[in-house]
């Protein structure tokens, strides 16, 4: 789908990385690197419960716990995860695509460039049965042509995500 394109209602965005991705590393070449946070020094509450840990990576994603996995099951390159997601714009929170309205988990392989990179370094970092949020810089989403004519150029985004199993 192409920046200018559109997509009929229901019709999922294609959760490929954009086609120029020069200057920045390999998804997934830092491996297990980040920061952890407690919840507390971040700020903040999700539906009323309280989010435990938010790990910033080295690469503009921010992982914040909702719920715990398993904490010993976590994804490695290579492996193609079951997952379910809600995507949103970070500036308002307008929701752009959910596997959830489809009723069907998304499915993809780690580190073959099958999604945004912001994705492939976030997703590593979790559990399986693990519920977080995405924060994704623009420049590990869609950068400066956006997607589908619903991702506008430069957008921010926020993916809450659960890893479903690693297949």
């Amino acid at each position: 789908m192409s920046a200018g394109s559109t997509r009929s209602p229901g019709s999922p965005i294609r959760l490929a990385p954009p086609p120029s991705a020069q200057g920045h590393p390999a998804p997934g070449s830092l491996g297990r690197v980040g920061m952890h946070l407690p919840w507390s020094s971040v700020g903040g509450t999700r539906e009323g419960r309280e989010l435990t840990h938010a790990l910033v990576t080295q690469m503009g994603v921010e992982v914040q716990t909702i719920t715990p996995g398993d904490q010993k099951t976590y994804p490695k390159q290579g492996q193609k995860l079951s997952m379910h997601y809600t995507g949103k714009l970070a500036s308002n929170g307008q929701e752009f695509d959910s596997s959830h309205k489809r009723n069907k988990p998304f499915q993809f392989t780690i580190g073959l460039g099958q999604v945004i990179r912001g994705w492939d370094e976030g997703v590593i970092k979790m559990s399986v049965g693990e519920k977080a949020k995405l924060i994704i810089t623009s420049d590990y989403g869609y950068g400066a042509q956006g997607a589908g004519g619903v991702i506008p150029p430069n957008a921010d985004l926020i993916f809450e995500v659960e890893l479903l199993e690693i297949l």
